[in-house]
């Protein structure tokens, strides 16, 4: 999902790119907590800087909750359907919904119920 618009050729540095911010950001984040609760550690006593230091993601997670209700991702009027993992298009019915069922005539049997002897070869 993360990767949804890159070109199948491109996937891996992609994901290479995502997992490296993702190891990034967590490292930066662990920086900004050890910081805050070093710093108010001092004053407050250790108890204190922990409390101060996890206030620290919770406002990181309040922010991004912010970010994320009130940004909205509009596709764009030029943008090309988007493909499918099943080599469809988007919209088309090799993406995401089933082919239309085709009955057998009355009286006649559908080929996964006839006998296994006469399938695929003359009788």
């Amino acid at each position: 999902m993360a990767t949804e618009g890159v070109a199948q050729e491109e996937q891996g540095l992609a994901g290479g790119l995502l997992y490296t911010s993702f190891q990034f950001g967590a490292a930066l984040g662990l920086a900004a907590v050890t910081a805050v609760a070093a710093h108010a550690d001092a004053d407050t006593g250790r108890l204190g800087g922990y409390r101060a230091g996890l206030l620290v993601p919770f406002a990181a997670a309040l922010a991004a909750t912010a970010i994320s209700l009130t940004a909205r991702r509009t596709p764009r009027a030029d943008a090309a359907p988007r493909r499918c993992r099943r080599g469809g298009t988007e919209g088309s019915s090799r993406c995401g919904r089933a082919a239309p069922r085709v009955r057998p005539a009355a009286g006649e049997r559908h080929r996964a119920h006839a006998p296994l002897r006469n399938r695929g070869r003359p009788p």
